[in-house]
Order: structure tokens, then C-alpha cells, then sequence
């Protein structure tokens, strides 16, 4: 492979039926052409993990304005992101109103978009039923596992209690934007 010296080489076929120009490696997870085997397998030890069965992507976002203390504090804040989601998760589910069981659940963090602007957010996929208190297995109904306006409204006020609780007694940076929006009523 003769590299062309303006970062590219020629990826060719010996004995020349093919000759593809290719950007030099950036390395970069990202780079559709130098990250995608390690997306690849990624996705593949994913899947791996997952039930076989039918599944929900849930996604958790938070208000823009709670960035700055992310960028400050982001182990602490994305733990308790983390806890909050699966917290939400399990309250409602557990209520027979919406499946009365406990789900399964695999999650992921992502901090920016497609567009790589910031973006915290979590991915679940959740499982399409979950066991019950006595063990029996039970399918949730229909095409969504739970109302949007309910899991957003209890996601909200479970992360903002757990951030308030996480820095009682402490002034994490970035606080004085969040206590003058309407994310944050103490």
C-alpha cells in the first residue's frame, strides 16, 4: 500500500484488478472509516448481552442548562444520571398499573450528538416485560412500555433530587445558571 504523501494511500489488488484511494487512519472512535470495526464490535458484544426478546429504546435527556455542572463534576453527575434513569425505570414498572414487574435493562452514556455538539443523554433498552414478585414472567402491552409525559415528570424529579442531595453543603461550579432556571425548584 504506497502512501500518496497527502493522507491518503493506494489500497490495490496485486495483481491490479482493484485500486481504491483510502484516507490515512485518524484512529478516531468516531471516523466512520477508522472507527466502525470497533462500533462493530461493540454492537456485537451488545447484543451478546441482550434478552431474547422484544425490547424498548428509552432514551433520557436532560435540560441544556444543567451542561455546565456536567462539565465540572461529570463522574458524579453522570452516576447519578445513571441512578436516576434505572430508579425511574424500576418505580414504574414495578406498579401493575404499567407492567407490575421488574425489567431487564442495559444502558449507555453519550455526552454528544450527531452533529457532536454537547448532549448528555442515556440509552436503555429495556426489556418488553420483566418477572414479576413471584418470579412468573410478564409481556408488556401494546407498542410502548410506558407514557412519555410520566417517565419524563419522574426522570425530572428523581435526577434533581439526587443532584440536590449529591451537593448539599457544597457549591458544585456551574450552579448559579441552573438555580435561575425552572429545572431546578429547591
Amino acid at each position: 500500500m504506497p502512501h500518496t504523501g497527502a493522507g491518503f494511500h493506494v489500497d490495490a489488488c496485486p495483481k491490479g484488478h482493484y485500486q481504491v484511494l483510502m484516507n490515512n487512519s485518524c484512529k478516531h472512535r468516531s471516523c466512520p472509516q477508522c472507527g466502525v470495526t470497533e462500533t462493530e464490535l461493540w454492537l456485537e458484544r451488545r447484543n451478546l448481552q441482550a434478552l431474547g426478546c422484544p425490547s424498548f429504546h428509552i432514551v433520557f435527556t436532560i435540560s441544556h442548562d444543567l451542561h455546565r455542572i456536567w462539565r465540572r463534576n461529570r463522574k458524579r453527575f453522570t452516576d447519578l444520571m445513571f441512578r436516576a434513569a434505572w430508579h425511574t425505570l424500576r418505580e414504574l414498572l414495578a406498579d401493575p398499573r404499567w407492567l407490575g414487574a421488574l425489567p431487564g435493562a442495559i444502558a449507555v452514556f453519550q455526552s454528544w450528538d450527531d452533529e457532536l455538539q454537547e448532549h448528555c443523554h442515556l440509552h436503555f433498552i429495556v426489556t418488553a416485560g420483566g418477572l414479576s414478585p413471584e418470579g412468573r414472567w410478564i409481556e408488556a402491552d401494546g407498542d410502548f412500555l410506558l407514557p412519555t409525559g410520566v417517565l419524563a415528570a419522574k426522570f425530572r424529579g428523581k435526577f434533581l433530587a439526587y443532584l440536590r442531595e449529591a451537593f448539599k453543603g457544597v457549591n458544585p461550579r456551574g450552579t448559579s445558571t441552573l438555580k435561575s432556571r425552572c429545572w431546578w425548584r429547591p
